[in-house]
């Protein structure tokens, strides 16, 4: 079936990318239980002047499966993209020598001069993806970030009106990029939890709209006074941390 749309070649990519979307899938499962689990728990605090505050007194582990997930499907998503580019190359050049092979891959640049300069850098081993004169070159240039607008927002755009901030948005290959460096020499920021909250009228407050990371003490809802009745309903969530510079957390399944 695959050689009829897709060379028998590329068919370890099919492989790859089923492999992403099935961290993909057992990301957004883990998540859901933990969520649906009751894994936070709040207290009233009483102050001597009769105000009251709501804080968080205990959190659920978060399932430590749920980074390593991530990890796996930045791994084959970043792995494809390379795969394909190397498929793509000895098509133009037949088999890579040991040094080429070491030059091959998909670059993603921010700045026309640094992506010039390692075209520049691996012209004479790679000249299909090196000389700008080739087709494979441009299809690799016009999808790097300075000249695709193309970006990931941080929050849902159907959020963003309701949370006051403008989401980050960044290019798809910085940030498989960031998160496969970052994966690498570090690891994926441990997955945290935040809350949504809304009281009995239904408005969400605002208060951790913002995917703010919850902990011990964070404040659960706004504060009130005693004798108040007040229903507050959490929406505990798993997140992971962008990669710095950013400062955002979000969603580990609809990241991936």
């Amino acid at each position: 079936m695959l050689k009829n749309w897709l060379p028998q070649q590329l068919a370890p990519i099919v492989a790859r990318l089923s492999r992403a979307d099935d961290s993909f899938y057992r990301i957004a499962m883990r998540s859901l239980d933990w969520s649906k689990s009751d894994p936070i728990e709040l207290t009233e605090l009483r102050s001597a002047d009769g105000r009251t505050r709501v804080e968080v007194s205990a959190i659920s582990p978060v399932p430590y499966d749920v980074a390593l997930l991530f990890s796996e499907g930045i791994h084959h998503l970043r792995t494809a993209l390379d795969n394909v580019v190397w498929y793509l190359v000895e098509l133009e050049q037949g088999l890579l020598s040991d040094v080429a092979s070491r030059k091959v891959a998909l670059p993603a640049y921010q700045e026309k001069l640094k992506f010039n300069e390692w075209a520049k850098r691996i012209r004479k081993d790679v000249p299909a993806l090196g000389d700008p004169t080739t087709e494979l070159h441009e299809r690799v240039s016009s999808l790097q970030p300075f000249r695709d607008d193309s970006g990931i927002p941080s929050i849902p755009h159907r959020l963003v009106a309701a949370a006051g901030r403008n989401p980050e948005v960044v290019h798809p290959l910085i940030l498989l990029q960031e998160y496969s460096n970052t994966d690498k020499h570090r690891s994926i920021r441990a997955s945290v939890a935040r809350q949504l909250i809304h009281g009995e009228d239904g408005a969400l407050t605002g208060l951790g709209l913002l995917a703010e990371p919850v902990t011990i003490g964070s404040r659960a809802a706004p504060d009130g006074r005693v004798g108040e009745v007040r229903l507050i309903d959490s929406y505990p969530s798993l997140c992971i941390a962008r990669p710095a510079p950013s400062t955002w957390v979000v969603s580990p399944a609809a990241e991936l």
